[in-house]
């Protein structure tokens, strides 16, 4: 049975994502959650996705986020300040496609890799001395602004995208087309470690 789903304004009802922030030395404020997916009868519900290409995600990526944290927002209950400038860190970029990959390989949706890798150790393995790590996923969404904008109506992926301490990013989004989602994505936020 496939499963596929889709949110902001596409014709199905929901995607997939999930969001969870890291503090060096460990888990902080875990809030980790996959949204229902929508069954289409074990078949693909539209036309098949595909993600942009990685030079167009790092150049979109940092833009769209950074245009987001230019205003102050509220995410849920919280209301965050406008927040400064991310940058693209290709460290983090790696990571976020290391993780994009081994999801589209082995068919799920989690912060947990198919190796029991964490967004920190991801984060450590590719390079990034990080104080801080927060990283959002989703499943399901062809562009950046698609997914952007559905981790921002999410006040746990909202509150990453905002966080003013996290000022550099880098993201993936990898294609299976026997996969449940199809396109799965990533997107890790840091700050590296000043010693």
């Amino acid at each position: 049975m496939k499963r596929f789903g889709l949110l902001t304004g596409t014709f199905l009802a929901t995607a997939a994502i999930a969001g969870c922030f890291f503090e060096a030395g460990g888990c902080s404020g875990n809030a980790c959650f996959s949204v229902a997916d929508y069954d289409c009868d074990g078949y693909y519900c539209d036309e098949p996705l595909d993600c942009e290409d990685s030079e167009t995600i790092r150049q979109r990526m940092a833009a769209i986020i950074s245009e987001a944290r230019l205003h102050a927002r509220d995410c849920g209950v919280t209301r965050y300040q406008a927040a400064n400038t991310v940058y693209w860190n290709d460290k983090l970029g790696t990571a976020s496609d290391v993780h994009s990959l081994d999801m589209a390989r082995h068919n799920f949706l989690s912060h947990t890799g198919s190796d029991g890798s964490t967004p920190a150790s991801r984060a450590t393995e590719a390079g990034y001395d990080y104080a801080r790590i927060a990283e959002n996923i989703a499943g399901g969404h062809e562009t950046s602004t698609s997914v952007v904008n559905a981790w921002l109506d999410s006040p746990e992926h909202c509150a990453n995208i905002m966080n003013p301490a996290l000022d550099e990013i880098g993201a993936a989004c990898v294609r299976d087309y026997h996969s449940d989602y199809r396109t799965y994505w990533t997107l890790l936020l840091g700050s590296p470690r000043i010693d």
